[in-house]
C-alpha cells in the first residue's frame, strides 16, 4: 500500500506543479488534494483488512510469533519516525498536500509498529508463562492498529473533502490576511475576503473600500 501510494504521489506532483492553462485557469494544485484523498482511501481499506484478519485470528488457535518479529517492528518504528519527520518538513516547506499525505501514511505505520511490537512481546510472554490469553496479544494489537489507521484515514479524507468542497481556510490565517491588507493606509474597509486552498497554494478573493473621491485608476 505504501509503495502504491508513493507512486501515485510521484505522478500527481508532476501534474500539480504545471502552470495554469486555458482549461485550468486556476492551475492544477487540486491534483494534490485528490491524491491525498486517494491515500486516505488506501489507508481505510488497509484498516478494514487488518481488523478482519485480527478478528478472524481470535477464533483460531494461535502460536507465539518469533522474537525476530518484534525486532522487525522496532526497526520499522525507527525508520518510519525518521521518514515521517522528513516528509512532514518537506510538506510544510513546499505546502504540499500530496507529501503531507505520505507523511500521514508514515504516521499510521509508526503506531502500527509500536502496537505490533507490544503485541508480539505479549504473545511471547504468554507462551513462556503459559498464559493462553496473552497469546492473542498479537491479534488484539492488530485490531487496535486498524482503529488507529482508520482514524488517520478519516482525518485525511475529511480534510480533502473540505478543500474539494471549497471550504474556507483556517480563521487564524484569514485574520493574518486581513492584517496584511490593512497595512495599506488607503484601504478604509474590507467588505469581503474569501480564501480557499488549491493544493500547495491558496487562492484569495478580496473586496475592499477606499475613499470615494479616488479615481478608478488610483483605486
Amino acid at each position: 500500500a505504501d509503495v502504491f501510494a508513493s507512486i501515485i504521489v510521484l505522478l500527481v506532483i508532476r501534474v500539480a506543479n504545471k502552470p495554469a492553462d486555458d482549461d485550468h485557469p486556476y492551475g492544477h494544485g487540486k491534483a494534490e488534494v485528490i491524491v491525498s484523498g486517494i491515500v486516505g482511501i488506501i489507508l481505510l481499506l488497509v484498516s478494514f483488512y487488518v481488523v478482519f484478519e485480527g478478528v478472524v485470528g481470535l477464533f483460531h488457535p494461535v502460536e507465539s510469533p518469533n522474537i525476530l518479529a518484534m525486532w522487525i517492528a522496532v526497526i520499522s518504528y525507527i525508520a518510519k519516525v525518521l521518514l515521517y519527520r522528513y516528509s512532514l518538513n518537506v510538506a510544510k516547506q513546499h505546502h504540499s498536500k500530496a507529501i503531507e499525505a505520505i507523511a500521514f501514511d508514515h504516521k499510521a505505520d509508526i503506531v502500527a509498529s509500536i502496537a505490533a511490537a507490544i503485541g508480539v512481546l505479549l504473545s511471547i510472554i504468554g507462551d513462556k508463562m503459559d498464559v493462553q490469553l496473552l497469546l492473542y496479544g498479537d491479534k488484539i494489537a492488530s485490531i487496535f492498529v486498524a482503529y488507529l489507521i482508520f482514524n488517520i484515514a478519516r482525518q485525511m479524507m475529511g480534510e480533502s473533502f473540505q478543500i474539494l468542497m471549497e471550504g474556507n481556510i483556517d480563521e487564524e490565517l484569514l485574520k493574518e490576511l486581513e492584517e496584511s491588507i490593512y497595512e495599506f493606509e488607503d484601504v478604509k474597509r474590507i467588505d469581503r475576503v474569501r480564501a480557499r486552498e488549491h493544493g500547495h497554494y491558496i487562492l484569495v478573493d478580496i473586496r475592499i473600500s477606499i475613499d470615494h473621491f479616488r479615481t478608478i485608476k488610483e483605486g
